[in-house]
């Protein structure tokens, strides 16, 4: 048991290996049991169950994969169950809510499905990677990179933000702006200042604009001290 601040006690309670199993917090004065975490484990160390907030109920494949959920908050259970190929690419996912206070759902539900090249990157509607296997698309989002495959440029949803190197392939400066196709108001800005060969900036201009400033200061050992 621990002593907490407030007037509280934990109490935590382990298996025969050393493992915390489950931790119940009490208030001192009375005694009441505020809150109680607790897990169980399957023979092959995998949680099977928790219980706390929220209750889940775990199902593994016999290669110790993750099949399936029951998920219970505030009394409605939700049943997820997913499918995997044999490289455990999670390959589709089927969603069952039930109604509150009732069992779990064995049946019924909607099946999300996904799609995988030969490299194990997912391949839906909307991703795109370059030769590189940088990702350059996501759905409703594009992605650009530097030489140095530091990122570039980012767009999504009325929103981009991109990312300038200095001679040494650092991070000079970045700004945000809003708009779409070839019309771009910028709306935040920032520039990094260095003082020599290292990756952390001594001053950084916050606001191109205003000339808000935050330094730096280190230590005698060099380290950030304010």
């Amino acid at each position: 048991t621990e002593k907490l601040p407030g007037g509280h006690t934990l109490k935590i309670t382990e298996d025969p290996t050393g493992t915390a199993t489950a931790r119940t917090y009490t208030r001192d004065g009375d005694g009441t049991t505020v809150f109680t975490d607790s897990i169980t484990r399957n023979a092959h160390g995998q949680v099977s169950t928790h219980g706390g907030w929220s209750d889940q109920r775990y199902r593994y494949d016999a290669s110790g994969r993750l099949t399936g959920v029951e998920d219970t908050v505030d009394g409605e259970c939700t049943r997820r169950t997913y499918t995997l190929d044999r490289r455990s690419n999670r390959t589709s996912l089927l969603t069952a809510a039930g109604a509150p206070g009732a069992d779990c759902p064995t049946g019924g539900g909607t099946t999300v499905g996904h799609r995988y090249d030969s490299a194990d990157r997912l391949v839906d509607a909307g991703h795109v990677y370059d030769a590189f296997g940088r990702t350059t698309a996501l759905p409703g989002a594009t992605v650009g990179y530097h030489a140095n495959d530091l990122v570039h440029r980012q767009t999504a949803d009325g929103r981009r933000q991109t990312w300038e190197l200095d001679a040494n392939l650092r991070f000079r400066s970045w700004k945000v702006e809003t708009g779409a196709g070839s019309t771009w108001t910028p709306t935040e800005s920032k520039i990094n200042h260095y003082d020599g060969d290292g990756d952390n900036p001594r001053w950084i201009v916050e606001n191109a604009t205003t000339g808000e400033l935050t330094r730096n200061v280190a230590s005698a050992a060099g380290d950030l001290a304010a």
